[in-house]
């Protein structure tokens, strides 16, 4: 009965996917973008992702993130990348992996595509936007 109320009460409160973990991330291992991007149609190409991380010279802080973490690192053994690759956030993903491939040329890199489901009966721009991100995505 307790977990059923606290799942409840998880359900009611929670603003974002962070409030359903249940770890503590340290502030250097998550990447915030400026803006509100959860719902918004606009950020939904996999250019306004690439668009996105190229403006205002972004990819510095990022730079600066990977880095904090590598020089933590005794042996650095690899990376693990986790993003929804269909969207905006693939382009982000592409750019990231962009920038681990230039600073850290010998070091493997593994990518977890994180997909929603396909939606059954979408209409036709929509499936068409999918799969040109989708081939976006895996090339």
């Amino acid at each position: 009965a307790a977990l059923e109320a606290s799942a409840e009460k998880l359900e009611a409160e929670a603003q974002s996917w962070t409030d359903f973990q249940k770890a503590c991330l340290h502030p250097k291992s998550t990447y915030l973008l400026q803006g509100l991007w959860q719902g918004v149609d606009n950020f939904a190409g996999f250019g306004e992702g690439t668009e996105h991380i190229r403006v205002e010279d972004r990819r510095e802080d990022l730079r600066d993130r990977v880095r904090f973490w590598a020089e933590e690192c005794d042996t650095l053994r690899g990376f693990q990348l986790s993003a929804d690759d269909l969207g905006g956030f693939g382009g982000l993903a592409a750019a990231a992996v962009e920038e681990l491939r230039d600073e850290y040329a010998s070091t493997p890199i593994a990518i977890f595509s994180l997909r929603p489901p396909v939606p059954q009966g979408g209409a036709k721009l929509d499936a068409r936007v999918r799969l040109l991100n989708d081939a976006l995505a895996t090339s």
